[in-house]
């Protein structure tokens, strides 16, 4: 019965355009040291830089310490709601949603090690395409290089795994995951693969105007791919920056009220250069 729904979701959301994806974002996801961080939440289409649509949230978590002792901070009252930039009208007048603001303590994330923070968003219906979207949003903080639960579960409803960190990533290497639901690996499931285009801009609470990369065409929007028949998928990085892996339809509630509900998995990565010193040759 789940690998027949799975199938109908994944061919269903193969017709959507664009990805909707909740931007979760540090300035950086690996550090020295942590300082105090401001972290925008943003539901919108990160490698387009919109439409941005509201956001409610429905839980907001940290989970740190090392794998079989990680403790769960609730991070509810670090959300600072904002109105974010949808557009700008041709009259002049800006068009702005909900959105959030997280401002994380130095405290809460000074521990060595991984911090896995997971949002979860509170269903939003979406008029165009007529369908519910629940978003599971996964982003590991690194602090001194120590590496102590980023491949540790958090038991939500859906989520992805990976066999090589989320951070610490080279352009060229090759990520493998796993996707969840409900516990159990989810086969033939699609994944939307978008790039945070757009840089998020905290002082004036919008994306950038200038993309990191243009498109030859709509259909290198996002990159689509899916997971095999163990729930596994694998994922080249092709360029610098933050890419969402975005599982689409793959949580185990399908419907609210009637009508088609997507719970999607999320996981962000990021990746740089390789670092050439002065004895390469």
């Amino acid at each position: 019965m789940r690998l027949s729904f799975g199938l109908a979701a994944a061919m269903f959301l193969a017709a959507q355009v664009q990805a909707h994806t909740v931007v979760m974002h540090a300035p950086e996801m690996a550090v020295e040291r942590a300082t105090d961080m401001q972290m925008p939440l943003v539901f919108t289409h990160a490698t387009d830089g919109g439409p941005t649509m509201p956001m409610e949230i429905e839980s907001f978590s940290l989970h740190t310490g090392r794998q079989f002792f990680m403790e769960e901070i609730d991070l509810m009252d670090t959300l600072e709601p904002v109105q974010w930039l949808n557009r700008v009208n041709e009259d002049g007048s800006e068009d702005r949603v909900d959105a959030f603001v997280a401002n994380i303590p130095r405290d809460t994330i000074r521990s060595l090690g991984d911090h896995q923070f997971m949002l979860v968003t509170k269903p939003y219906y979406d008029p165009n395409d007529e369908i519910y979207i629940q978003q599971f949003v996964k982003m590991i903080y690194n602090v001194g290089g120590a590496q102590t639960n980023w491949h540790s579960s958090l038991g939500v409803d859906t989520e992805i795994h990976l066999f090589k960190t989320p951070y610490a990533n080279w352009v060229g290497e090759t990520v493998k995951g796993v996707v969840y639901s409900d516990g159990e690996p989810m086969p033939y499931s699609r994944l939307e693969i978008d790039y945070l285009n757009y840089q998020p801009d905290m002082e004036n609470l919008r994306f950038a105007e200038e993309p990191r990369i243009e498109h030859s065409h709509p259909s290198y929007n996002y990159i689509s791919i899916m997971t095999d028949k163990d729930g596994e998928f694998v994922f080249g990085i092709p360029h610098a920056g933050w890419w969402a892996l975005s599982a689409l339809g793959v949580g185990p509630e399908y419907n609210i009220d009637g009508t088609y509900l997507s719970q999607d998995a999320i996981l962000w990565i990021y990746a740089e250069d390789v670092p050439v010193g002065a004895g390469s040759l």
